[in-house]
């Protein structure tokens, strides 16, 4: 299993992959239907996340996040840091108060999870006609 780690604010937590599956749901299920509201976002996922630094997705997540609604942004961020765990034992969703923790967290969540999907779509979406 692929995991990261991120200190913030004298914590460290640990980002666990969510597995191709889960990871393959998420983007699909949830991010895919709005990628047209991005605009360059399907070029970086093609890239592969990797190559992004953390203002361009910053950017992106921003864009993302003011084309909802309070709850789907909850709900999507719930979906999102669900694999992350301090002391071994997963983040409590409930106790974040803010959206400095997510925004910290996010970008190496991306990293760890789409990077590899992001540049199986762009191989995939090449093969496909234009037509």
């Amino acid at each position: 299993m692929k995991k990261d780690f991120i200190k913030h604010e004298e914590v460290n937590y640990e980002i666990r992959s969510m597995g191709f599956f889960k990871a393959n749901a998420l983007l699909m299920g949830t991010l895919k239907p709005l990628l047209p509201l991005i605009g360059d976002i399907t070029g970086a996922i093609k890239g592969g996340i990797e190559n992004l630094d953390e203002g361009d997705l910053s950017k992106l997540l921003f864009k993302l996040m003011n084309s909802l609604e309070a709850d789907q942004v909850n709900d999507i961020l719930r979906e999102i840091l669900s694999e992350t765990y301090v002391d071994n034992k997963k983040l409590d969703l409930d106790t974040i108060v803010d959206y400095e923790l997510p925004v910290k967290l996010i970008p190496v969540i991306f990293k760890l999870n789409f990077s590899t999907l992001g540049k199986l779509l762009g191989k995939l979406e090449d093969l496909l006609p234009e037509d």
